[in-house]
C-alpha cells in the first residue's frame, strides 16, 4: 500500500478519534503509524517474540486453543477466534459453532473476539458466552 494511502487512513482515523489496525506482511507494516497489527495464523506461528512495541495493539487470528496459547506466550493483546459460524469468505473452513466457541474461550488467557459468520447483532450472545466482542467484514459493511 502506498504511503499516500497510509497517511490518508491515519488522518481520517485521528479525525474521528478512532484507531486503525494494520494487516499484511510485517516488513511492509513496520513504520506505519497504525495503532496495532493483526497477525495471520501463519505469521503468529512463525514468530518467536512480540512483533510490535507494548504501546501498540497486537491481535492474532486463532482457530483453536493451541494457537491462543502461542499468542499468549508472544504477549499478544487479544485474539480473534474463527470461524464461529459458516462464512462465505472461508467456505471450506469447519465452523466451531457457539458451543465450541464458548468452550475454547473459557480456557483462553486472552480476550477473544468472535469472527467468522457473525453479525453485529451477535454481540450480546458473544458477550454472554465470555467473548470480548465480535468482529467481521461482510456483515459489518466492509466487503
Amino acid at each position: 500500500m502506498g504511503r499516500h494511502w497510509i497517511e490518508q487512513i491515519d488522518r481520517l482515523t485521528r479525525q474521528f478519534d478512532a484507531r486503525w489496525i494494520a494487516s499484511g506482511e510485517l516488513e511492509h507494516c513496520f513504520g506505519w503509524p497504525a495503532d496495532g497489527i493483526h497477525l495471520t495464523t501463519r505469521q503468529l506461528v512463525t514468530l518467536d517474540q512480540r512483533p510490535w512495541p507494548a504501546d501498540r495493539l497486537v491481535i492474532a487470528s486463532c482457530h483453536d486453543l493451541e494457537e491462543i496459547r502461542i499468542a499468549d506466550a508472544l504477549g499478544v493483546d487479544l485474539v480473534t477466534l474463527s470461524p464461529v459460524c459458516a462464512t462465505a469468505s472461508h467456505p471450506d473452513a469447519a465452523a466451531l459453532g457457539w458451543h465450541d466457541f464458548e468452550r475454547l474461550i473459557r480456557h483462553s488467557p486472552l480476550p477473544v473476539l468472535a469472527l467468522g459468520g457473525v453479525r453485529p447483532d451477535d454481540w450480546a450472545r458473544a458477550r454472554a458466552l465470555g467473548a470480548f466482542g465480535v468482529a467481521g467484514i461482510s456483515a459489518f459493511g466492509w466487503s
